[in-house]
């Protein structure tokens, strides 16, 4: 019964015996290793997973069977090549006296894009509701199986959006266009926002839609592509539509819109600024209009601001990015336009058109400053703090390039801790950790500043020496060598053995140098440990 029901739930579900081996797996488990049973049942971790996903799961589980507390880890798998976020338990139990381990491991990727949508939601809902747009809509792409535009789905909507298509956001959010909006996706709004977002070209278009009430509104949107979906401002222009020359003149205004509005005249003085305007430099219309216009930008950008407003006497437009003159002196960042206005053909002023954008450029240094510690994260070994295998040999590999390009010498020491495996055994995989750890210390502290330390995999490591050539290398090995050897230990004795080879004929490319090394290191092995061997 229990077997029955394994079956059918909707999780990984294992029995593994002492040694790792499986001796159960249910549906989803073949599902996940798109494998059948009978090779998987009787198979071990490193039958199944990479080696460094096999190594944890036997770490794992013995931890499990040592302690018999249940352990749950999060990991991130590419089944299929797609990666996909798991959450696992595993717990130890006994049947006749035999230890064993369970587990269950469910798939949480949809789970954690709904919390990161919902995260994402949010900061994108603020966003658009101070943008000042009167609707505004982020959409998401949906492609097929050939990576094909076929619908889009509606990820954020403001309040005004609820209004202008008459539904609550939880009617809108998560739902696509062709069901929410069919007859808009039959006349080919669906290829339209295909191609903004697939030429990167942003696009406007006027319309009209009936609302429940059969009123005919005019709206005017503007669709731009923003990552791997679009966002949509949609204004409603029906009175413009019936406004006189004056209004008509204002609907251009708002058309170019960024957010603030404000008009300058021809003598370079307000005379009249929108509220999304003074809101920006926190002031009232009154303290702005008969000013000079360039009150409103900080003295060291008013060359910038100038030199744009003196363009308009040959172009119509201009754009730019300026530091505005708040009047609590708060940062401010404005992305501006400037539109010539035009009077009987003569120049007549301007309009100012500005984006509070500090908020978003605020945003854009911190998603930077995250993407440089992700990089540096994966590129670092997370035991030792030195770089990764990864890392290592994208290094080299462009080390090695620039070593033939300007005809300079290039070495590697390849090191191994000498009897780790049976240190493990008697003190345990913590204090084999802490031994990994000062180690890779020690060895970073013995290095020249322009060599990189790698941990190559277990207790091998591996560094790159530039501009050195293979004595250099034998001399910094043993610096190396000695360092570990004068260190104090607290459980026993820690040395390693080396492996030197320079870059050279038979050793021109990352496989042959290393290889070369390995060699290397092996003699030196062989020879007794704690010393330093080198290939010539």
């Amino acid at each position: 019964m229990l077997e029955a029901l394994l079956e059918s739930m909707p999780f990984i579900a294992f029995v593994k015996d002492e040694n790792s081996r499986y001796l159960y797996a249910n549906l989803e488990f073949e599902r996940l290793m798109e494998r059948p049973r009978s090779e998987i049942v009787g198979a071990t971790d490193s039958d199944l997973f990479s080696e460094e996903g096999a190594r944890r799961n036997v770490r794992n589980d013995r931890q499990v069977l040592a302690t018999g507390e249940v352990l749950r880890t999060n990991e991130t798998l590419q089944p299929g090549g797609v990666p996909r976020e798991f959450t696992s338990v595993k717990f130890a139990f006994e049947v006749g006296g035999r230890r064993l381990v369970g587990g269950m491991v469910y798939d949480v990727t949809e789970q954690r894009r709904i919390q990161r949508a919902v995260t994402d939601s949010q900061a994108r809902l603020k966003a658009a509701l101070e943008a000042g747009y009167d609707a505004f809509f982020i959409l998401d792409a949906v492609r097929d199986d050939r990576h094909e535009i076929v619908d889009f789905v509606i990820v954020d909507v403001n309040r005004n959006g609820e209004r202008v298509l008459e539904r609550t956001r939880w009617e809108l959010v998560g739902h696509r266009l062709t069901v929410l909006l069919p007859e808009r996706a039959e006349a080919g709004i669906i290829g339209r926002f295909a191609r903004v977002l697939e030429t990167r070209t942003p696009s406007e278009e006027e319309f009209t839609m009936v609302n429940k009430a059969g009123e005919t509104q005019w709206y005017r949107n503007q669709v731009v592509p923003l990552g791997e979906g679009i966002a949509i401002t949609l204004r409603e222009i029906t009175g413009q539509k019936q406004a006189d020359a004056m209004a008509r003149q204002h609907t251009q205004v708002l058309e170019n819109s960024l957010g603030g509005i404000a008009l300058v005249s021809k003598e370079g003085l307000f005379t009249f600024v929108n509220g999304e305007f003074c809101r920006m430099l926190g002031m009232v219309p009154e303290e702005l209009v008969g000013q000079p216009w360039d009150v409103a930008v900080r003295t060291d950008d008013l060359p910038k601001a100038q030199n744009a407003a003196e363009q308009l006497a040959q172009l119509p437009r201009v754009e730019l990015e300026v530091r505005g003159r708040r009047q609590d002196k708060a940062t401010l960042v404005m992305r501006c336009v400037f539109i010539s206005v035009s009077r009987d053909a003569e120049p007549d002023g301007f309009y100012f058109f500005a984006m509070d954008v500090t908020e978003q450029r605020r945003y854009e240094r911190m998603l930077e400053e995250a993407n440089v510690r992700l990089r540096e994260q994966a590129a670092t070994d997370a035991l030792t703090g030195v770089r990764n295998r990864r890392e290592f040999d994208l290094r080299l590999e462009q080390e090695i390039i620039e070593a033939k390009r300007y005809e300079r010498d290039l070495a590697v020491v390849m090191m191994d801790v000498d009897k780790f495996k049976a240190f493990n055994d008697e003190f345990g995989h913590p204090a084999g950790d802490d031994v990994l750890r000062r180690v890779a210390g020690i060895v970073v502290m013995a290095a020249r500043g322009i060599d990189v330390v790698a941990r190559y995999g277990g207790e091998e490591f591996v560094v790159l020496l530039p501009d050195t050539d293979l004595n250099g290398a034998r001399q910094l090995a043993e610096r190396f060598r000695r360092a570990l050897e004068g260190a104090s230990w607290p459980l026993r004795q820690i040395t390693a053995s080396f492996g030197c080879a320079a870059l050279g004929e038979g050793k021109s490319n990352p496989e042959s140098l290393i290889a070369a090394a390995d060699r290397a290191l092996y003699a030196a092995k062989a020879e007794g440990r704690n010393r330093v061997c080198v290939e010539e």
